[in-house]
């Protein structure tokens, strides 16, 4: 389990010490699950102008939610001017501790959701296709 601090989720260090700071990742995609209710979000954390050094073996940050009930999902595919490499930069991803409720936007994508628990961990890039 992640550490919660101020700030949580959108930045915070695991308990190694690697920061995790989301506003430099990009927003890779989510596997949700309706029995049990459950919804993963992965964010890559490879950009070497951005990536602190603790990062580098493992620059994907895996959000794993237990519990999930998701109340606004809009994806927005109608970027053709905005770059491929663009589109997933996380604006922000907040924790709204009295309800529960997490939303994370994109330049792409708006996630508003509620879930009962969180884990959090990183893991290295999966091998290329």
């Amino acid at each position: 389990m992640a550490p919660i601090s101020a700030g949580f989720p959108y930045q915070f260090s695991t308990a190694d010490g690697v920061p995790v700071r989301l506003h430099d990742m990009q927003f890779i995609g989510l596997h949700r699950r309706v029995r049990p209710p459950t919804l993963t979000l992965r964010f890559r954390y490879d950009d070497p102008d951005w990536t602190p050094p603790e990062a580098v073996a493992t620059p994907v940050a895996v959000f794993a939610f237990l519990g999930v009930q998701i109340w606004q999902w809009e994806d927005d595919h109608d970027l053709f001017e905005v770059p491929d490499d663009v589109r997933g930069q996380v604006g922000t991803f907040d924790w709204h501790a009295p309800t529960s409720t997490f939303s994370l936007e994109t330049i792409n994508t708006t996630l508003f959701f509620s879930a009962d628990r969180l884990t959090v961990h990183l893991e290295p890039l999966p091998p290329a296709e």
